[in-house]
């Protein structure tokens, strides 16, 4: 599971989660807090920008 642009407390209550979690489960788990230039670089990794929007670093519009 990737998470992209999570708000700050998500973080501090995923800290507190994460012990309770299984290795497998702490493993697939991608967290990418509200720092665009990091999250931005691991969504366009995931996806092609043509089918992300601009705000998201991509180039697609609603026709």
């Amino acid at each position: 599971m990737v998470l992209y642009n999570t708000p700050g407390v998500f973080e501090l209550v995923l800290r507190v989660i994460r012990p309770l979690m299984s290795q497998v489960s702490r493993d697939s788990l991608k967290v990418y807090g509200q720092d665009k230039a990091q999250w931005s670089k691991a969504l366009l990794n995931t996806a092609d920008k043509t089918q992300l929007r601009p705000e998201y670093g991509g180039v697609y519009r609603k026709q």
